[in-house]
């Protein structure tokens, strides 16, 4: 991830990704594994989707949900 901004992500990405990876980057253990697991981890109660094909669908108010419920140690 080159052309970084000071939050370590690529200026490029828009503010859903930005929110989504700055969410995920504490339990993914780093930022390239947040990364990997934003665009390769399918997400089987979301349509088997990844979270970058959820945000290029317009799926973003689903995604946070799944989050949040990740975040209280509900199950994937």
């Amino acid at each position: 991830m080159t052309n970084a901004s000071t939050d370590g992500l690529p200026r490029t990405l828009s503010q859903a990704e930005r929110e989504i990876m700055n969410q995920v980057v504490d339990w993914a253990g780093s930022l390239e594994q947040a990364w990997t697991w934003y665009h390769t981890h399918r997400i089987p109660s979301l349509g088997d989707l990844t979270a970058e094909d959820l945000i290029a669908q317009g799926k973003m108010g689903a995604l946070k949900a799944y989050l949040a419920r990740l975040e209280l140690g509900g199950y994937a």
